[in-house]
């Protein structure tokens, strides 16, 4: 067996693998093209080889996440491919783990990824962050609204207020992936075969929410690939607007974070909401990554310092009892000897840092163990905060 990063043709050579995976054996990689061509200069694709040639490929792209008003970097695993008969043979869990010695050499300290298995990423240290609501909305409960007045078409003048819009309404959370202009050309412009359709709600000249979309109907649905609202207003005149395409589209479906206040303004035994979980991360450094911590620190009343156990099977590097500390707003992570004050995985310990589920509702959870109360205020002033959400629709 061997793992190693793949080379431009051997890259095209993946096609047959990633197809056979995700596409039903389809050679139409358009999409799949598009997306490569857009992260190439930040993607890297490793593979795992036999006897027989490549049997399972890896594909890591690097993103930045909003972290309220901080940016972290993130490498996020956007594929994971083994062929069939290569099934079985321990090659994922193998290249995933070396996945994660490549990133902690290239200075990462975060993962993330959308995945097809809760367990077998949880195996492996990964745990669910963040939770969100699906929503499929029938036209026929939707309400006219005087607001959607202020709506209209959205023209290349409105680009700008659009990305300030996302940006401002990601530091709401943990976890809105940070999105450069050549990512906002995948989410706005007109596919090959495809056109995007954007609106945007106007108060005062002020973009105050929008919705996009570009995908063909399934079952008369469609999926809205962005729909983000900073107020009742702005929701009221969008969601007229999408009334008014009533003799078209028989029901909208868009995802929103678990505190969306949808449920204010519709209220229908026809409106369907289901909370899901939203995507899975994982610490990959731990000292990095409790040193990067900005988005709480600062507002610390109480945290001195916390001796911690962490146990991790699979970046042993993580492993152990740490002492952490914090001094000037600044957090210190070192080795330690001392009895610990609370312990935990990593798989719970990363659901604290990215804040859905909180330090609370891990605790409650029996997925850490408490030695000294103290340490408890001390953790839930290091890592409470806002909670995670990652906009997936779009993304990857």
């Amino acid at each position: 067996m061997e793992f190693r990063q793949l080379d431009p043709l051997e890259v095209t050579a993946s096609k047959y693998l990633w197809s056979q995976a995700f596409e039903g054996g389809s050679k139409d990689s358009s999409y799949n093209d598009r997306w490569n061509l857009l992260f190439k200069d930040r993607s890297k694709m490793y593979g795992i080889y036999d006897e027989a040639g490549l049997q399972a490929a890896f594909n890591l792209t690097d993103h930045d996440f909003h972290f309220g008003q901080h940016l972290v970097p993130v490498c996020i695993f956007s594929g994971v491919a083994t062929l069939p008969a290569a099934r079985g043979k321990g090659y994922a869990n193998t290249g995933v783990r070396k996945c994660y010695e490549k990133m902690r050499e290239d200075g990462h300290y975060l993962t993330a990824l959308t995945c097809f298995n809760w367990e077998f990423y949880q195996k492996l240290g990964f745990e669910m962050v963040g939770l969100q609501h699906e929503y499929k909305v029938p036209c026929s409960i939707l309400k006219s609204s005087k607001e959607t007045a202020n709506v209209s078409a959205a023209t290349a003048e409105d680009r700008p207020g659009i990305q300030a819009l996302y940006a401002d309404y990601a530091t709401n959370y943990r976890g809105m992936i940070h999105r450069n202009e050549k990512h906002w050309s995948w989410i706005l412009d007109d596919q090959e075969k495809r056109y995007t359709y954007t609106y945007v709600y106007k108060n005062e000249g002020k973009i105050e929410g929008y919705f996009s979309y570009n995908n063909e109907p399934k079952d008369e649905t469609i999926r809205i690939q962005d729909f983000i609202v900073t107020n009742q207003r702005s929701r009221a005149g969008l969601l007229g607007l999408m009334k008014r395409m009533e003799m078209q589209i028989k029901k909208w479906r868009w995802e929103a974070p678990a505190d969306d206040k949808l449920w204010s303004q519709v209220y229908h035994w026809d409106l369907e909401t289901q909370v899901r979980p939203s995507q899975m991360a994982r610490i990959v450094d731990l000292p990095k990554a409790l040193e990067a911590i900005k988005f709480r620190a600062h507002q610390s009343t109480v945290f001195q310092s916390l001796i911690m156990e962490v146990t991790d099977a699979d970046c042993p590097w993580n492993a152990g009892i740490w002492r952490i500390e914090m001094e000037n707003h600044k957090v210190t992570v070192s080795r330690s000897e001392e009895p610990p004050q609370v312990s935990m995985d990593i798989r719970a310990l990363t659901q604290c840092y990215f804040g859905t589920p909180n330090v609370e509702e891990v605790s409650d959870a029996d997925e850490m163990q408490i030695h000294d109360m103290s340490c408890y205020f001390a953790l839930s002033d290091l890592l409470d905060g806002l909670p995670s959400y990652c906009l997936i629709a779009g993304e990857y």
